[in-house]
Formats: C-alpha cells, sequence, structure tokens
C-alpha cells in the first residue's frame, strides 16, 4: 500500500521535515558553550588549529 506517488514525493517529504527541524533547533544553544570566554577559547583553538595564513585558493 503506497501512499506517495513516486520517490520524489518522499525525498520532499523528508526534506521539508528536515528543514522545519533545523529552523526549531538551528538557534538553541548548549549550556555552557554560549558563553562570551568559552566562545573566545574556541574561537582561538580553532584558529590555533586552521591558521588563517595558508596560500589562497582562486
Amino acid at each position: 500500500m503506497n501512499s506517495l506517488t513516486n520517490i520524489e514525493a518522499a525525498e520532499k517529504i523528508i526534506y521539508l521535515d528536515a528543514l522545519e527541524y533545523n529552523e526549531r533547533w538551528g538557534h538553541r544553544v548548549i549550556r555552557g558553550f554560549g558563553d562570551p570566554l568559552v566562545k573566545q577559547r574556541l574561537q582561538d583553538l580553532f584558529e590555533e588549529r586552521y591558521p588563517d595564513d595558508g596560500p589562497e585558493v582562486e
């Protein structure tokens, strides 16, 4: 018993559900990670690991 006409219809439903989920939960901040000092420390660690002085890609 297929209620969807084709695979594209199923993909669209999944896509729209995922989009709604991301809109609902996309701005959620995990406790402790919203603190400005934590954000700065994470940014420092990221820049230490991935310095921005490498060759430029065109």
